[in-house]
């Protein structure tokens, strides 16, 4: 009764039946934020192992990895054979885990290859292979959405609004939609801005874009607010040149 009375509503929201080779790119990105969570994990229980010697490594992956083959390497930091030999397994394992990571991403970029929309999608500023695979994936038909705004919306990338007659209230972003998605065009939207303040076009370019950055940067007390508002700005271009079938102009943006 329900799915009949869905049914005769104009307003609901069907969900698209996925593709096989969606299905394929969904499993494949599962697979990898799996592994992610798993490097990192066995990344910090060796950093604790460690830090109850007295040796610490600094953040990051790279120099997680420097550091432990440099701690490894040293004879006079004092650990006993036991640990080392403890710590050489779980490197190996850490590599592993790596090697692993980088095959699932090769066999990402090959799949996302082929698709047809992916050159228009990935002339986009701040978005790389892994965030077109997701769109594709995740998102699989754009027009199903009627505005860019709509797709925004979708992946969680507006504010939540609690207006009560005239008194317009803004919250938040809503983080409704999935949540590798959204980081992936978090991170790169973080990517544009940085490259913008490195260089004087970065790799926004020059443009419209380019000038809303600027903008955006100077009437943004936070950073973090304007890397998440270009990252809004940046889904609503891509649902424009998706839907329109055309690589992005950054005169247009």
């Amino acid at each position: 009764e329900a799915i009949g009375e869905a049914s005769r509503n104009p307003k609901t929201f069907c969900v698209p039946v996925k593709t096989t080779e969606q299905q394929d790119l969904a499993v494949l990105l599962g697979a990898r934020q799996g592994l992610l969570c798993e490097r990192t994990a066995l990344s910090n229980r060796i950093r604790a192992f460690l830090l109850e010697r007295g040796l610490p490594i600094p953040k990051g992956v790279a120099s997680f990895r420097d550091g432990l083959s440099a701690t490894l390497a040293d004879e006079t930091n004092g650990l006993t054979q036991v640990l080392k030999t403890c710590l050489e397994n779980l490197q190996r394992h850490y590599r592993e885990i790596e090697d692993r990571i980088l095959e699932i991403e090769r066999q990402i970029n090959a799949l996302t290859r082929n698709a047809s929309a992916a050159p228009h999608l990935d002339s986009v500023p701040g978005i790389g292979p892994l965030t077109v695979a997701a769109l594709l994936a995740l998102v699989g038909d754009p027009r199903r959405f009627k505005s860019g705004r709509e797709m925004s919306a979708y992946l969680g990338l507006v504010v939540r609004q609690n207006t009560s007659g005239d008194k317009i209230r803004l919250g938040r972003i809503t983080k409704q939609g999935d949540v590798v998605l959204r980081t992936l065009l978090i991170h790169g939207a973080r990517a544009a801005l940085r490259s913008l303040e490195l260089s004087e076009k970065g790799i926004i370019g020059d443009g419209r874009l380019r000038a809303w950055c600027t903008a955006l940067l100077a009437r943004k007390s936070h950073k973090n607010v304007a890397i998440v508002a270009l990252a809004n700005k940046l889904v609503r271009i891509l649902w424009a040149v998706w839907t329109k079938g055309i690589p992005y102009n950054p005169e247009l943006a």
